[in-house]
C-alpha cells in the first residue's frame, strides 16, 4: 500500500473482492412508470452467482449485466442489472425448500 492509498505488487490468489473503479456497483432509480413482472426460475441462483471468478468475468464481459448476491435468514437473493440502464435489472430470490424460484423483472426485455 503507497501513501496514496493505492497498491501495487502481486496478488497470491484471486483479487475479485477489489472491484476495479469501472465495475463498482452504480445504482440508478426504478423508474416510475415500469411495474415488475413476478414470474418463476427453475434455475438456482446460486449456481450463477456462486460461479468461479472466470465465469462470472465472461458472464459480465458477454452480457453487461452485473450479479449482486445475498444471503438472508432462509433466502438467497440475486439482483442482476445493466449499470447504464435503469430500466434493466431483476431480482431472483431462492426460498429454502422450493425448487421453483421467484424472478421479479423490472425491463422492457428479459434479463
Amino acid at each position: 500500500m503507497l501513501p496514496d492509498g493505492t497498491a501495487q505488487g502481486r496478488f497470491r490468489e484471486y483479487a475479485d473482492y477489489m472491484a476495479m473503479r469501472s465495475r463498482r456497483p452504480v445504482h440508478l432509480p426504478d423508474p416510475a412508470d415500469v411495474q415488475p413482472r413476478e414470474s418463476t426460475t427453475p434455475v438456482d441462483p446460486r449456481l450463477i452467482a456462486g460461479a468461479p471468478p472466470g465465469a462470472r468475468l465472461a458472464i459480465a464481459a458477454l452480457t453487461g449485466l452485473r450479479l449482486d448476491p445475498r444471503t438472508e435468514p432462509g433466502r438467497f437473493l440475486t439482483w442482476v442489472s445493466r449499470t447504464t440502464r435503469a430500466r434493466e435489472k431483476a431480482l431472483v430470490v431462492r426460498e429454502e425448500g422450493k425448487t421453483e424460484h421467484t424472478l421479479y423483472e423490472l425491463s422492457d426485455r428479459p434479463v
